[in-house]
């Protein structure tokens, strides 16, 4: 019995070839298409070009994906965050319509700070090995400070020198209580910032205490707890967008409008 002639173009990947790239892929999700036919022809398993690489991948339900990032956060920082969400998890819409949350953000203006990728399958996002280690304090940018509630967003500060508790101090005098009013919060609301440092020195932490209805103290390493990181994610996707060269017409042309 001999088998008959193939019509077409023969596979530029055997069996093996296929199962060896996405091996390699749910070992290190890091690893490039060049990389994996580079692998692939030191073994003398095939020699491809890194676009047959990346089309096996694609096949196999494999996509080209920024990974999220994932902070590190310590055991004792991880129940702090336990207890906070435990703690307000039967508040409701009334008591966060009445928070004013805030943070400051820097936003690179000329260029990034540069993405890696990485090959996942879909609803993989958040596996541990998909995720892009982070830690704090990561040209051309500009440094705010802001804040918003559910009714709107209050004033927005350029940052035009270093901030240390005085500055910051300042800062909230000059701005806290008039994005209140401006937001129309009502009496008695909250006041939430995170735990940097110029932001619990005692100089502040004092005024607070006396200019300050209440504060909503959020545990530390917590961004995803506060909804103005979405707001400074919108704000940096439509920056990027606007053609602008001057840093202080790019940001006060764009927010406005969110």
């Amino acid at each position: 019995v001999q088998s008959k002639p193939r019509i077409g173009r023969p596979p530029k990947l055997s069996s093996r070839a296929k199962r060896k790239i996405v091996a390699e892929v749910q070992e290190n999700p890091r690893i490039s298409a060049i990389e994996i036919a580079k692998t692939l022809e030191n073994l003398d398993i095939a020699s491809v070009h890194p676009e047959t690489v990346r089309k096996c991948l694609r096949d196999s339900g494999f996509h080209s994906r920024v990974p999220r990032k994932k902070p590190f956060i310590s055991a004792i920082n991880k129940q702090k965050r336990v207890d906070f969400a435990t703690k307000y998890i039967e508040a409701d819409e009334c008591f966060w319509a009445n928070v004013l949350f805030s943070d400051e953000s820097k936003f690179n203006l000329f260029g990034c700070d540069g993405k890696q990728k990485i090959w996942r399958k879909n609803k993989e996002a958040l596996l541990s090995k998909n995720l892009l280690p982070t830690v704090k304090h990561g040209g051309g940018s500009v440094m705010v400070w802001g804040c918003m509630s559910t009714a709107g967003v209050g004033n927005l500060v350029f940052i035009e020198t270093t901030m240390d508790r005085m500055v910051y101090l300042n800062l909230l005098k000059d701005n806290l209580r008039q994005s209140a009013d401006k937001i129309g919060l009502a009496e008695g609301w909250y006041f939430q910032q995170d735990n940097d440092p110029k932001h619990t020195a005692h100089i502040v932490k004092e005024w607070l205490l006396y200019n300050v209805p209440h504060q909503l103290h959020s545990p530390p390493q917590s961004p995803d707890l506060n909804p103005i990181e979405h707001l400074w994610d919108e704000l940096d996707r439509r920056i990027r967008k606007r053609m602008i060269k001057k840093q202080e017409k790019t940001l006060t042309s764009v927010a406005p409008k969110l």
